[in-house]
């Protein structure tokens, strides 16, 4: 699930000249958390070299059960 709220606020600089900025905030809720599986090993080196050998991660989750970022903006709208 995701929401994106958004504030803006803006002005005229000129009679057909718009200037603005805004924020926008992304919010992510997992319905289900991504998570590693052991089953999928991975090679613990360069390709084509030695390494360590194969490792794994046991079980892992990916990312969080709720992400959040934000995004600022700034605009200019000229009118024809």
């Amino acid at each position: 699930m995701y929401a994106v709220p958004e504030a803006r606020i803006g002005g005229y600089l000129a009679p057909r000249l718009e200037a603005s900025v805004g924020l926008e905030v992304i919010l992510l809720a997992a319905i289900e958390r991504p998570a590693w599986n052991d089953a999928q090993p991975v090679v613990a080196g360069p390709p084509n070299q030695p390494g360590d050998g194969v490792g794994t991660f046991g079980r892992q989750t990916l990312a969080g059960a709720f992400l959040m970022t934000a995004a600022p903006s700034v605009g200019l709208r000229y009118a024809f």
